[in-house]
């Protein structure tokens, strides 16, 4: 993404992952250069956290965040500050609604 201040925003609000420039490549065809890039990304139980947070609203990439939620929902896991979210409670408050 081009647009640092949004990527910054969703590493503040999220809480988790790290906020990178990503090294420019070469120019255009007209010899202008390519406007500057940023990543941000999350790995592990982060992914699975952040996973489990958009999982709700999700219809893109649902698959994906379906596999890497079953991925650490099989393992135990420590409870990271209060940050991870039980799939299994989400869905039964979601239905009791």
């Amino acid at each position: 993404m081009t647009d640092r201040s949004v990527l910054a925003w969703v590493h503040e609000v999220v809480g988790c992952g790290t906020l990178t420039d990503k090294p420019r490549k070469g120019k255009r065809v007209d010899g202008t250069p390519y406007l500057k890039q940023y990543r941000w990304r999350c790995t592990f139980r982060d992914a699975y956290y952040v996973c489990c947070l958009i999982w709700p609203w999700s219809h893109t990439k649902l698959p994906k965040i379906q596999q890497v939620i079953q991925h650490y929902a099989d393992q135990k896991l420590n409870v990271m500050n209060g940050k991870v979210v039980s799939l299994e409670e989400y869905k039964q408050a979601m239905s009791l609604e």
